[in-house]
């Protein structure tokens, strides 16, 4: 993928809905149609066919019509385009999209650090999606805690619980983009911290991600988390 390619990727894929579209396209064995797409994310199909042109247009996706050999109008489906093999698959392969992020950032806007926290908390609810505790289980500390070890754990990042006083450490054993935060050492913890906040806000927990200390020791950073009190109490 080209610097100006990824760039346009990178801008394509900076809003969630199109980023869950784009995963649901490349995690799916056969191709989809547009009313599948819009039941599985819970958007208005035309919503998703605006968000599919978007990504259409800087070959993240590409649309087929399909082969018939019954009578009717064959259905217009999509698969992964020509750009989409660079991006990974899913969660587990986000490494390139996190490259051109830390940079767009880094170079785009006055307060780096700030941005890719934000950047952070959006794709911290698609990537816990997986991880989430059962509807009605509760979401405490515990809970919240051993949901944000599992996502980070298939992120690559081996990750460690340990109590403290006052909640738990997540201890981060290995960093897979050690060397982009090597070149955007604050823009790349802020968004993994953006994401720990993310991925615990869209469960409703009351547990947050107070802060994320880099390198620690060279191969371990640690995240902070903590029962936050409700504004009753």
């Amino acid at each position: 993928m080209r610097v100006k390619e990824g760039a346009e990727a990178h801008k394509a894929l900076s809003d969630p809905a199109r980023l869950r579209l784009f995963n649901l396209i490349v995690e799916s064995d056969d191709p989809l149609d547009i009313p599948a797409m819009a039941d599985a994310v819970g958007l208005h199909q035309n919503t998703v066919r605006s968000h599919l042109r978007r990504l259409e247009l800087v070959g993240l996706v590409a649309p087929e019509v399909e082969a018939r050999t019954t009578r009717g109008r064959p259905r217009v489906l999509f698969k992964p385009g020509p750009e989409a093999e660079d991006m990974g698959h899913g969660a587990r392969n986000y490494k390139l999209l996190a490259t051109m992020l830390a940079g767009f950032i880094n170079a785009g806007l006055p307060d780096p650090e700030v941005g890719a926290e934000l950047a952070g908390r959006s794709w911290g609810g698609y990537l816990s999606a997986q991880f989430r505790p059962h509807p009605g289980d509760p979401v405490d500390l515990q809970a919240a805690s051993e949901m944000v070890r599992r996502m980070m754990d298939r992120l690559g990042f081996e990750p460690e619980l340990t109590p403290t006083e006052d909640g738990v450490d997540l201890l981060l054993h290995n960093c897979p983009f050690r060397d982009i935060a090597s070149r955007y050492p604050q823009t790349v913890c802020s968004l993994h911290l953006g994401i720990l906040k993310g991925a615990l806000a869209d469960v409703k927990s009351d547990t947050e991600a107070t802060v994320l200390l880099p390198f620690v020791t060279p191969n371990l950073c640690v995240a902070r988390l903590a029962s936050q009190p409700s504004p009753a109490e």
